[in-house]
């Protein structure tokens, strides 16, 4: 017995060692791309986050590369996830809204990973309504999905899982990882998380938990939106206006889903303040302000989790020798706005909304704690990834690789701006189609429909309170934006 087990213990060694040289001679690396669904770059500690901590996804930043200046394309769900797959713009990918479906013949990293040797995977959130292609093993939540024991479509075939849904994502993708059929090939896992997606609903232990009793409400909270188009200024999606019983929790809005326990759990919780907030009969700022601490609490308990579970990624890898030949991905589908100007949701072209988090760490680079400054944007995710791996990026994807910055170097393309186009319109979400176009310091947004422009100069006005579009100290500036944006929607084959 003693022989076997020093047989073991030595064979397990030069596995390890085996593991680790090829990850020296350069070995494809494994990949696992972790995202979130509306997790705000405000609402992490490693943006600099005031509001919560987030001490594991802040872990990754200060092993890898934290990218300030990142943005997307289209700030909505399904089209963001189209054009993180395609690394094309969403005219071109075909899904321009929540509405449309995506194709799931056309050319995405994941396929091309496939192709290129690695096994392939994908857990949670989709919401593109056709089938996952490119992938060896998928388990997707129907739709939008629920957060407590959620139904999932595993290969095709509809599934239920009891527990949290952050949780049973993270669970089943490390098992996959543990028991994959073709451990001689490197692994592409795709972990995308319905979370903090309204209707923002933790898991049961944090029902009342709070990193502080009381949250600081943003400095544009009571933006009175003075000077701004007629489209920010009728948005429905507001604190103030467009928050149901549902969102606040005065009713429970996944009742039917729950478990007896689950549901007497949730009464306990919530019931109390309930109460006293149906007796208080609050009105005015007032409400507004509590709606707020009520919203922004229950969103950041959601993060919580989501927090807890990139905790859990790390400690697997690392226990399993897979730590050193791993690039971890974490990023979220689009921002979030948590209260600046009075909103939530997403869908505008100001930051809170636009700018997305993105953090890489990939140990072969050698680079720890560092923050990139580019102007980098979610429609480069596939070409950084196809790029690490060591496969063609397709002449068709139209981002850039961001392997260059985590490799402390320049990028191949000097790139000066970026093109934003949303194009969702239909009720009851109050923002109308706009394009716009950022670079890194001027923002020129376009609603079209109504021919409305706003112009923000973010050195100046961080907080995009003051619209000077008007203004004749920009008039030179602005003019050439238009042109800059002309010349963008042409490169991009934008109608």
């Amino acid at each position: 017995m003693k022989i076997i087990t020093l047989f073991s213990v030595i064979t397990t060694s030069l596995m390890i060692v085996s593991c680790a040289e090829k990850a020296k001679m350069g070995e494809k690396p494994n990949i696992v791309f972790i995202m979130s669904d509306d997790h705000g770059w405000q609402a992490i500690g490693a943006y600099g986050s005031k509001i919560t901590k987030t001490p594991n996804i802040d872990r990754l930043a200060e092993k890898g590369v934290l990218f300030q200046n990142c943005y997307v394309t289209n700030s909505i769900c399904a089209p963001s996830r189209a054009v993180i797959l395609t690394g094309k713009h969403s005219h071109l990918n075909g899904v321009r809204d929540n509405y449309h479906s995506f194709d799931s013949s056309l050319v995405t990293f994941p396929k091309l990973l496939q192709q290129g040797s690695y096994e392939t995977a994908l857990f949670g959130k989709w919401h593109l309504k056709s089938t996952p292609s490119g992938f060896d093993h998928y388990e997707i939540l129907p739709g939008q999905g629920s957060y407590y024991n959620p139904d999932f479509i595993r290969n095709g075939v509809k599934v239920k899982y009891e527990g949290y849904s952050t949780n049973i994502i993270t669970e089943k993708g490390l098992d996959w990882i543990q028991n994959r059929k073709q451990k001689d090939k490197p692994f592409l896992l795709l972990m995308q998380y319905k979370a903090p997606h309204t209707p923002w609903l933790t898991d049961i232990p944090f029902f009342n938990w709070n990193y502080v009793d009381s949250i600081a409400e943003p400095a544009s909270f009571f933006d009175d939106h003075k000077g701004k188009s007629s489209a920010v200024k009728n948005h429905e999606l507001t604190i103030a206006g467009k928050f149901d019983d549902m969102r606040l929790h005065l009713i429970n809005p996944e009742e039917a889903q729950m478990s007896e326990a689950q549901r007497a759990a949730w009464q306990s919780a919530y019931q109390n303040e309930n109460d006293w907030f149906k007796r208080a009969n609050l009105s005015g700022n007032e409400l507004i302000r509590w709606k707020y601490q009520r919203f922004i609490k229950e969103y950041l308990r959601t993060v919580h989790v989501i927090d807890m579970n990139v905790g859990r990624i790390q400690q697997f890898l690392k226990e399993n020798h897979l730590e050193e030949n791993t690039v971890i991905v974490y990023t979220s589908d689009q921002g979030f706005f948590l209260g600046e100007h009075g909103f939530y949701d997403k869908r505008l072209m100001y930051q809170p909304a636009f700018k997305t988090p993105l953090i890489i760490q990939w140990p072969s680079a050698k680079r720890s704690g560092c923050i990139d400054n580019h102007l980098v944007s979610n429609l480069d995710f596939a070409e950084t990834l196809l790029d690490i791996a060591g496969i063609d990026i397709p002449n068709e994807m139209q981002g850039i690789s961001l392997k260059p910055m985590l490799l402390g170097k320049e990028p191949e393309t000097d790139r000066r701006s970026l093109y934003y186009h949303y194009y969702e319109d239909r009720p009851p979400w109050g923002f109308p189609k706009h394009e716009g176009i950022f670079d890194g310091r001027y923002k020129l947004i376009h609603f079209y429909t109504t021919d409305e422009w706003e112009f923000y100069d973010l050195d100046e006005d961080s907080l995009e309170i003051q619209n000077f579009y008007e203004n004749d100290d920009y008039q030179s500036k602005i003019s050439s934006l238009k042109q800059e944006l002309i010349k963008l929607k042409e490169k991009y084959k934008c109608e």
